[in-house]
């Protein structure tokens, strides 16, 4: 926008941003070019490790049944960890179940 003529206090409102966040764009994308303007934030770590992924895989399967209580109070207190989302929960039950019913031609059923 600055490169098309517009001035701070006109982009400001179109935004929702402060003179400095504009400021602070600008001087990258002239030091860098483009390539200034790309986010450098990399993510963070999961939550669970693989080998407290491939734990709670194993411990699963010794569990002919289960309930979602049971498996976030056993991740939190085994692993140090509350998924905000139940589709993680899901997610690992899912993952346990597979192999459990590949290990036993069975299958496996959660109880909530």
């Amino acid at each position: 926008m600055l490169v098309c003529g517009y001035k701070h206090k006109e982009i400001m409102p179109i935004l929702d941003v402060l003179s400095g966040f504009i400021s602070t764009w600008k001087k990258a994308l002239f030091q860098n070019g483009v390539e200034g303007l790309k986010l450098a934030h990399k993510g963070s770590r999961g939550f669970l490790d693989v080998p407290e992924h491939r734990s709670l895989i194993e411990w699963l399967q010794t569990k002919a049944k289960w309930t979602f209580n049971e498996l976030e109070y056993h991740i939190a207190s085994k692993c140090g960890v509350t998924f905000e989302s139940k589709q993680s929960y899901y997610n690992l039950f899912i993952a346990g179940s597979a192999t459990s019913r590949d290990r036993i031609g069975g299958t496996s059923r959660i109880h909530g």
